[in-house]
Order: structure tokens, then C-alpha cells, then sequence
């Protein structure tokens, strides 16, 4: 059946019991369809919602720090690469690592930054 008919058979039969077993498939499919539409878009909504609260907490986090100067902020790699959106934010000029462990010189490349003299 064509999803007007599929929506238009829901209309008549509120009561999913009073379906008829043979007509049952066509109602779950449509049903199916439905939540699978909504819930996509729902995702969709909230993954966009979770990258604006990502930016704004960056932006914040960044806007205090400059306004309470703080000049010297400490990291290890992992946190640089945690934060690098905040740090690329502030525009450091001096960059200082140190690591517990054996750090590769691929990993601090990668997050090396343009203000970076």
C-alpha cells in the first residue's frame, strides 16, 4: 500500500487491536517508518545542539581566561589534545611540553598552532 493509504487506515483503526492480523504488517512497516524518520531527525537536532554547547563553552572558557590574565597555562599532551580548540583560542606564542612517558614528534606536531613563534 502507498503511505497515504497506510496513514489513512491509522485514522480509521485507533485501536491497533482491532486491526486485522493480516493488515498488522502494513501498519508496524508504516509505524517503522516513522519512528525511524523521527528519530533521525531527532538525533540530527541534538548532535547540532551538543556542537553549539561545545563552541560557547569554548568561547567562554577563553573569554575568562583572557579576562582574569592568566598568562602560563600548563598541559600534558593528552590535555593538549583534549583542549586544543581552547589553547588555539588563546593564541599562545610559547608552547612548553613535557610528558611522563615517551612523547612522538608526529603528536606534537599535530597540534601545533600558527601563533606558535
Amino acid at each position: 500500500m502507498h503511505l497515504d493509504l497506510e496513514l489513512q487506515f491509522l485514522k480509521k483503526h485507533s485501536d491497533l487491536y482491532d486491526v486485522k492480523q493480516s493488515d498488522r504488517e502494513m501498519v508496524y512497516y508504516y509505524l517503522k517508518l516513522q519512528m525511524r524518520e523521527y528519530v533521525i531527525s531527532e538525533v540530527g537536532r541534538q548532535f547540532k545542539a551538543r556542537d553549539r554547547l561545545k563552541i560557547n563553552r569554548r568561547i567562554n572558557d577563553a573569554e575568562i581566561i583572557k579576562f582574569e590574565g592568566i598568562e602560563i597555562a600548563g598541559c600534558t599532551i593528552t590535555g593538549l589534545a583534549k583542549y586544543c580548540g581552547l589553547i588555539s583560542a588563546l593564541m599562545p606564542t610559547i608552547m612548553l611540553t613535557e610528558e611522563a612517558t615517551k612523547t612522538r614528534e608526529a603528536n606534537v606536531a599535530t597540534v601545533m598552532f600558527h601563533s606558535l613563534r
